[in-house]
């Protein structure tokens, strides 16, 4: 969790960033070929394969078939990197590999296997010594060759297993939800825990230097310039949250407000997202609450907050100019996505998942700063918590009011309701339904209407189909999973349960990778040898939110604490007979 340097692999375990680990094909593999005497091998990518070991811990393993060389037939080798799970301080990750090959009885590990020659060792990618290298090649060691003293059997595993003591501590110390799933081979709670919390590990080494955020990891969505991007906070403080992972949640908090959001209330970033930026204000009330109730830390970030709560506030302001027939008047003027940037011949709209949102944030975190103002004496705290809690009603009037103008219905009846209140909107988004949806603003009409138009049932009316697999996505069948959770929550809020159990369960199985549960920011379902975008860190931490929400889900709109409301029916004993 405390490197700075991130050690990503491409999807046959190759060193995608070029840090400097070894080529396994061309040096670890082959030199080891050409020491031993036997022919250079080449490996089938077709049926290349990777997975984890040890559960939720970040070690990776993949399985590599070689292609028949004419001496050989059957080769697999397996290549294993276990991380330093405590770098002491150092910046960089130290890494410990293994390669080992075996010899199978036919194509598919068909068994009996058997292991080929002795396995290979390295640590910290070049550091390692070739078969062969000995006292009297000192003369001739290079960094390529490495150190005399060669990697060992003991170093691997000592690493294996103080990595497993280490994250098993790390876990224990963030007093997470402790749950013993049922596992019947329709719906496996095991896998499904195993996915939720591997998920929190996958967040926390995505960060570097412990808190500072990051959309991805190099060469994909590594740089800088995706830091400050609203979901990589949203997301991974409520799943934090929702996983009971407080001190990481606390910590997350902490760094967004005191390093992204500016003294203005602005965030850092190329680009502004109105639901998002208002969704952060909840999420520090949801803080205060589900700690019960720390004054001190909320406190700490009054002043930002109230700054970003008045520029959400601001922009509402610019919309009081038009009339109360006007579907704009009295909503937020911004863009949904902070993916765009605004240009002085493109106007910002209203989206309606800004006005949803603001009407969340200032309900729940006004609550928090009336109790905060009282217990502290803080009068400025108690003002602004007037503000707010007066500003939220007059948010959800204007909101329902300007939905009722724009909704269109097709000659059959069925309803499309609009994700702006301009005319000249965008035909469907499914980022911004479902930051509409994550309000809880919504009604049971609603969310079955936007549901059944964006399944396909709204053509009639405008609205073109963007579900894929009861998630929101691009449409066809091309996955995002980055921005699903709202519509997660507002299907569970309106007892859609069989809808949200097709939703949670198809971004389980499609937005992760089977193997090593990595999450691209969008990926083809029908053709899975198209690549994939980049690794997307919002994505990471959906599982650990529904599973929760399975569980135990919180409707804030009638503050009410669900238990069980979407449990499958798999998990439950049948019932005693009559």
């Amino acid at each position: 969790r405390g490197s700075s340097v991130d050690t990503p692999f491409d999807p046959f375990g190759g060193d995608s960033n070029w840090e400097g680990w070894p080529s396994w094909e061309s040096y670890a593999i082959n030199m080891h070929n050409r020491a031993v005497g036997e022919p250079p091998q080449a490996y089938n990518a077709s049926d290349a394969a990777d997975g984890l070991v040890g559960g939720v811990l970040p070690t990776v393993i993949f399985y590599l078939p070689m292609l028949p060389n004419g001496s050989s037939i059957h080769r697999y080798w397996t290549y294993m990197a276990v991380p330093v799970a405590d770098t002491q301080g150092s910046r960089e990750q130290g890494v410990l590999f293994r390669f080992q090959q075996l010899q199978c009885s036919g194509p598919h590990k068909q068994p009996p296997c058997r292991l080929v020659r002795w396995p290979l060792y390295w640590d910290s990618y070049w550091f390692s010594r070739f078969p062969g290298a000995n006292a009297s090649d000192t003369a001739k060691q290079t960094l390529r060759t490495g150190p005399i003293n060669a990697t060992s059997a003991s170093d691997f595993y000592g690493a294996l297993l103080e990595s497993r003591r280490w994250w098993a501590a790390e876990l224990a110390a963030e007093g997470m939800m402790e749950l013993s799933l049922p596992s019947p081979q329709s719906t496996n709670g095991t896998w499904l825990l195993m996915q939720a919390t591997h998920a929190i590990v996958r967040s926390m080494i995505t960060r570097q230097n412990t808190w500072e955020p990051r959309y991805g990891v190099c060469p994909g969505y590594g740089a800088v310039e995706f830091n400050g991007h609203h979901d990589v906070f949203t997301s991974t403080a409520t799943a934090a949250l929702e996983a009971g992972a407080m001190p990481y949640a606390r910590g997350v908090i902490d760094y967004h407000f005191s390093h992204y959001v500016r003294d203005d209330g602005l965030v850092w970033y190329r680009a502004v997202a109105v639901p998002a930026s208002a969704r952060m204000l909840t999420i520090l009330a949801l803080y205060h609450s589900y700690s019960g109730g720390d004054d001190a830390f909320v406190l700490s970030h009054f002043r930002k907050a109230h700054a970003l709560a008045s520029w959400l506030m601001a922009r509402r302001a610019t919309s009081l100019q038009f009339g109360k027939g006007d579907p704009r008047y009295g909503l937020l003027r911004g863009d949904a996505a902070p993916t765009t940037t605004s240009y002085t011949d493109s106007q910002p709209l209203h989206w309606y998942a800004s006005a949803a949102e603001a009407y969340r944030a200032f309900s729940e975190l006004g609550r928090v700063w009336a109790a905060v103002g009282r217990s502290s004496g803080r009068a400025d705290v108690a003002a602004h918590a007037a503000d707010l809690l007066a500003l939220a009603p007059q948010l959800n009037h204007d909101l329902h009011a300007s939905l009722n103008m724009t909704v269109n219905v097709s000659a059959s009846g069925q309803r499309c309701w609009q994700a702006v209140a301009e005319p000249s909107k965008p035909p469907a988004d499914f980022r911004g339904y479902a930051e509409m949806l994550y309000s809880g603003a919504l009604t049971s009409t609603h969310v079955a209407d936007i549901y059944t138009a964006a399944a396909g049932g709204g053509a009639g009316c405008g609205t073109p189909r963007y579900l894929t697999l009861g998630s929101p996505s691009f449409g066809g069948a091309t996955m995002a999973a980055t921005t699903p959770v709202g519509f997660g929550y507002g299907l569970l809020q309106h007892d859609m349960v069989e809808r949200f159990l097709l939703h949670y369960f198809a971004i389980s199985a499609h937005a992760y990778t089977r193997g090593t549960f990595t999450t691209p920011e969008s990926a083809d379902l029908a053709d899975r040898d198209k690549p994939p975008a980049p690794y997307a860190s919002p994505a990471v931490v959906t599982a650990p939110i529904y599973l929760k929400w399975v569980l135990a889900f919180e409707d804030l709109d009638a503050m009410a604490l669900w238990l069980g409301k979407a449990v499958p029916r798999q998990w439950l004993p049948p019932p005693p007979p009559p």
